[in-house]
C-alpha cells in the first residue's frame, strides 16, 4: 500500500468517527430589563435612542487592533469605538440570559455546555462608516475558546458580521436588533476569521464576551466512547509498521495557540477526533503529541509591473491576482509541542513530508495565514512568501520515539539527555534500571544522528554546541554497552575527524570490560579512512587518534591494557596512517599541513608503547614522502623534540631513536662537507620545462658561459610568460620589460641568487648540526 492509499484509508477511518459540528451559531436574546450602567455615564436604556448613542460616543475611545505583538490604531483597518468592560455593570437577568445562551451555543458547537463561561470584554460602537477588516480574535484569557457578540437593539443599517471557517462562511445581519426590536447574539470559535462590514446608517452597538472553558472538577470515568475504534487502530498500526520512524500528522480543523492546544480545550469535531486518536494510538502502541504544522512556501511571482526598487506590503497587493512561478523553497515542519495532558514538551521542529499529513483539505489547498510580496529590486525579481499553519495531532510508534525526538533537533535532544543523566543520581532500584534503558535508547538515537562537521568549520573554535557534544561523548562508556561505543566511534570516524575522544577512551577503559573496550577501539582504528563523500577532508589518521594513543601509552597503568593489546592498537594506527599517507599524496593543503604533526605524535606513541616495529614503519613513510617530510623542516626539529621528550620519560634512550638521530647527523654532515663555491663562469642552472620559442631563447641564454646579459624580443604576452617562468623557477636572472620598442624587448642579466641561497643553507645547516643532541 503506497502513501496515498494509506492516507485515504486513515481518512476514511477518521470520518467514520466524526460528525458534523457547526463553527458558529446565533439566536435572539430576551432581555427582560431594559437598562445597564456605564461608569461615568449612568444608566443606558434599550432600545438605544439617538441621545443615548451620542452619550456613548462621548464616553468611548478609539478601538485598536492587534498585529503580531503590537497594538495599533488605524482607521483603514478598524474604524470603531470601545468602552472597556470593567466600566459596565449588567443586570443579573442579563447575565443569566447571556450565560444560558452561551451554554446552549456551546452545546451546538460541540463543547461541554456546563463548563462554558462568558466574560464581558468590551462594548463596541460602530458609527456610520465604521467597519473592521477580516481578523481573528486573540486569546485574551486562559482557556479561551470562542467569542460571543450580543447586538443591542438600535436603529442601524449594514454592519453585517461575516464568520469564515475553512471553506465555509456565515453572514449575520441582525435584522431584529437593527430595527430596535430585540437583542441578538452570535457565538463562534475564536480562531474563525470574521469581519464587520461597513455600517451604512445609524450606529451599531454590541457587547463582546470572551468564552472560556472552566476546568473539569471531576475526572470523567472511562466509557465506551474511550474505547479505540478498530479500523482506526488498525490503520495506525499498519502505518507505523510499514513506515518506521515516519510520524503521521493529523491536521485539525481549528487553529489553536500554543497554550490552547490541549485535549481539554479542543473545539468542535477536533475534540471527538482527538478522543478517538488518543485511544487508537494507545491500542497501536504509539506515542501521540500535539503540535503546530508550519509550511513556508517561497516562489517567484509577478504583479505585471517592472519598477526598480519597488516594494509592496501585504495590505497593498492583491495576492490572488499575482502570476505565480516556480517554487524555489518549500519547508514543512511541526513544532510548539504539547502532550496529551496539555503540558509543554521540550522538542525541536520536526521536518515533515507532505505525504504523511492527513487532512480533509489537501495541503495544496490550505489557506495562507500570512503573505509577503517583494517587488522588483536592483538585483532580484519578484518573490512571494507564504506561511501556512495548522494545529495537528502527531502520532508515531513508541519504539521509534527516540529516533523521532532526535530528528526534531539534536540540540534539544542532547539537552534532555544531559538533564536525565543528572537525574539518575536520585533514582534507585527498578526506576534506575528503567531510566538507564531509556537513556541508552536515546543515546543510540543521538549517535545515529551525530552531526557531520562541515569542512569550513573544521578550523573554527569550539562553540557551546560542541561542548554539549563532548559531554554526550564522555557519558557513552557509562552506558556499559560496547556496541553503543562501537557505533559512536564509527559515527565520528565518518562524520567528524576533529572531534576529540581522549576522555572517551579513558572512560571506556574505566567503565567497560577491558577486552570489550579494546575490541571497540581496535575495530575503530582498523576501519580505515572514510570515503571522501562522507568527509571531504578525510585524513590518513585524525590527529585526535594520535593524541589519545600518546596519553594511553604514556600513562602509568596504560588504561589496564596488556602490553600486547597496546602494541596492537599502536600498530593498527600506524598501518592506517602509512597506508593513508601513501594513497593521499595529492591531498588538500590543510591535510598536508597536518601530516607532520600527526606523524610526530605517532612516533611518540610508538616510543611510549616500546613498539619498535611501528617506529620503523613511521620512519619509512617519512622517507617515501620527502616533499612533506624533508630533512631540514621536519627531520631535524622532530628528532630533537623526540629526543628531549624521550629523555624526560625514560632512563635510557631507545636505540631506534639514537639510530634516527645518527642518520640525521650524517645527512647534515654530508651537506656541510664543503662550502658552496661561486660559479666560475656565466653558466646558470636551468630548470625550465617549457619549450616555447621564447623559453628556448631563455634556456640558451642560461647555458651560455660567456653571456652575462641578453635580451628576448617577442610579443608582450610571451615576454610576460618568460618573466613568470623566471619568478616561479627562481632562476638566476633579473629581467626588465621594455615597452618602447616594437616588438617588445625583455632585457636579461644573470645573477648569483642560487649560489647565495646555497650559502645561506650551508650556514643554517651548520647551526642545525651544532644544535643536535648528543648520542
Amino acid at each position: 500500500m503506497n502513501n496515498q492509499a494509506a492516507i485515504a484509508k486513515i481518512l476514511g477511518a477518521i470520518e467514520q468517527t466524526s460528525k458534523t459540528v457547526a463553527f458558529c451559531t446565533a439566536g435572539v436574546l430576551d432581555l427582560s430589563e431594559t437598562a445597564f450602567d456605564i461608569q461615568g455615564m449612568g444608566a443606558v436604556k434599550l432600545p438605544l435612542r439617538p441621545k443615548d448613542v451620542r452619550e456613548l460616543l462621548g464616553a468611548a475611545e478609539r478601538a485598536p487592533y492587534g498585529k503580531g505583538t503590537q497594538t495599533l490604531v488605524d482607521t483603514s483597518v478598524r474604524d470603531s469605538l470601545e468602552v472597556d468592560g470593567g466600566r459596565i455593570t449588567l443586570p443579573q437577568s442579563w447575565t443569566d440570559a447571556i450565560h444560558s445562551a452561551a451554554a446552549a451555543a456551546a452545546a451546538s458547537l460541540g463543547m461541554p455546555a456546563h463548563r462554558i463561561q462568558a466574560t464581558l470584554y468590551k462594548l463596541l460602537i460602530y458609527p456610520k462608516g465604521g467597519f473592521f477588516l477580516p481578523h481573528r480574535d486573540s486569546e485574551k484569557r486562559k482557556n479561551m475558546v470562542g467569542s460571543m457578540v450580543v447586538m443591542l437593539p438600535s436603529a442601524f443599517g449594514g454592519g453585517e458580521l461575516v464568520v469564515e471557517h475553512n471553506d465555509s462562511s456565515e453572514c449575520f445581519q441582525f435584522n431584529q436588533a437593527a430595527r430596535g426590536e430585540s437583542a441578538e447574539y452570535v457565538v463562534f470559535y475564536a480562531d474563525c476569521l470574521h469581519e464587520v462590514r461597513r455600517v451604512t446608517r445609524g450606529v451599531r452597538v454590541c457587547l463582546h464576551f470572551n468564552l472560556t472553558l472552566q476546568p473539569e472538577r471531576t475526572r470523567a470515568k472511562s466509557t465506551s466512547a474511550n474505547l479505540p475504534d478498530p479500523s482506526l487502530a488498525a490503520a495506525l498500526s499498519h502505518w507505523v509498521k510499514s513506515r518506521p520512524g515516519v510520524p503521521l500528522v493529523f491536521a485539525l480543523e481549528h487553529l489553536y495557540t500554543e497554550r490552547g492546544l490541549k485535549p481539554d480545550l479542543l473545539k468542535g469535531n477536533d475534540r471527538l477526533s482527538a478522543k478517538h486518536l488518543i485511544a487508537a494510538a494507545k491500542a497501536a502502541d504509539c506515542r501521540l503529541q500535539f503540535g503546530r504544522v508550519s509550511r513556508h512556501l517561497q516562489q517567484f511571482a509577478d504583479d505585471g509591473s517592472f519598477q526598480r526598487g519597488r516594494h509592496w506590503h501585504y495590505s497593498r497587493v492583491d495576492h490572488d491576482q499575482l502570476s505565480l512561478g516556480e517554487v524555489y523553497e518549500d519547508e514543512l515542519f511541526v513544532d510548539q509541542w504539547t502532550d496529551v495532558r496539555g503540558k509543554r514538551v521540550v522538542m525541536g521542529p520536526l521536518p515533515l513530508d507532505a505525504s504523511s499529513v492527513v487532512s480533509p483539505i489537501p495541503i495544496e489547498k490550505w489557506k495562507p495565514t500570512r503573505q509577503d510580496f517583494e517587488g522588483y529590486t536592483g538585483n532580484a525579481g519578484n518573490t512571494l512568501d507564504r506561511w501556512y499553519h495548522k494545529s495537528a495531532i502527531v502520532v508515531w510508534a513508541a519504539t521509534d520515539h527516540d529516533e523521532v525526538f532526535v530528528k526534531a533537533g539534536i540540540r534539544p535532544a542532547i539537552e534532555v539527555y544531559l538533564r536525565q543523566i543528572k537525574s539518575l543520581e536520585t533514582l534507585r532500584g527498578g526506576k534506575l534500571e528503567r531510566a538507564q534503558q531509556e537513556l541508552k535508547s536515546l543515546a543510540r538515537a543521538i549517535v545515529n544522528a551525530w552531526p557531520e562537521r562541515h569542512p569550513y568549520r573544521r578550523f573554527a573554535k569550539q562553540n557551546e554546541g560542541d561542548a554539549q557534544l563532548l559531554q554526550v561523548a564522555e557519558t557513552i562508556p557509562g552506558m556499559n554497552d560496547p556496541e553503543l561505543l562501537s557505533d559512536f566511534l564509527r559515527a565520528i570516524s565518518e562524520r567528524d575527524s576533529e572531534f576529540p575522544i581522549d576522555k572517551l577512551v579513558a572512560n571506556a577503559l574505566r567503565f567497560l570490560d577491558k577486552d570489550a573496550a579494546f575490541a571497540a577501539l581496535l575495530d575503530y582504528l582498523n576501519a580505515g579512512i572514510p570515503p571522501r563523500g562522507a568527509n571531504r577532508l578525510a585524513e590518513p589518521l585524525p590527529a585526535r587518534d594520535a593524541t589519545w594513543l600518546i596519553k594511553l601509552a604514556s600513562s602509568r597503568k596504560q588504561g589496564g591494557l596488556t602490553r600486547e593489546q597496546l602494541t596492537e592498537l599502536c600498530r593498527s594506527a600506524t598501518r592506517r596512517f602509512c597506508d593513508g599517507a601513501r594513497r593521499h599524496r595529492q591531498v588538500s593543503y590543510h591535510d598536508q599541513s597536518k601530516l607532520p604533526q600527526v606523524l610526530t605524535d605517532m612516533l611518540k606513541a610508538a616510543l611510549a608503547a616500546e613498539d619498535t616495529q611501528s617506529f620503523q614503519s613511521l620512519l619509512s613513510i617519512r622517507r617515501e614522502l620527502p616533499d612533506t617530510f624533508n630533512l631540514r623542516d621536519y627531520d631535524v626539529p622532530t628528532c630533537c623534540d623526540l629526543v628531549e621528550w624521550a629523555d624526560r620519560r625514560v632512563d635510557k634512550r631507545p636505540p631506534e631513536l639514537d639510530a634516527w638521530l645518527a642518520e640525521v647527523r650524517q645527512s647534515l654532515q654530508e651537506a656541510t662537507t664543503h662550502r658552496p663555491e661561486p660559479p666560475g663562469d656565466f653558466t646558470r642552472p636551468n630548470t625550465i620545462r617549457c619549450w616555447c620559442a621564447s623559453c628556448r631563447q631563455l634556456a640558451e641564454f642560461l647555458g651560455d658561459p660567456a653571456a652575462e646579459s641578453g635580451s628576448i624580443r617577442s610579443r608582450k604576452d610571451e615576454l610576460l610568460h618568460v618573466e613568470h617562468q623566471i619568478r616561479e623557477l627562481r632562476l638566476d636572472v633579473e629581467s626588465e620589460l621594455n615597452r618602447n620598442t616594437r616588438p617588445f624587448a625583455l632585457t636579461l642579466k644573470k645573477t648569483t641568487a642560487s649560489h647565495l641561497r646555497a650559502v645561506e643553507q650551508y650556514v643554517a645547516d651548520l647551526k642545525r648540526l651544532s644544535k643536535l643532541p648528543t648520542e
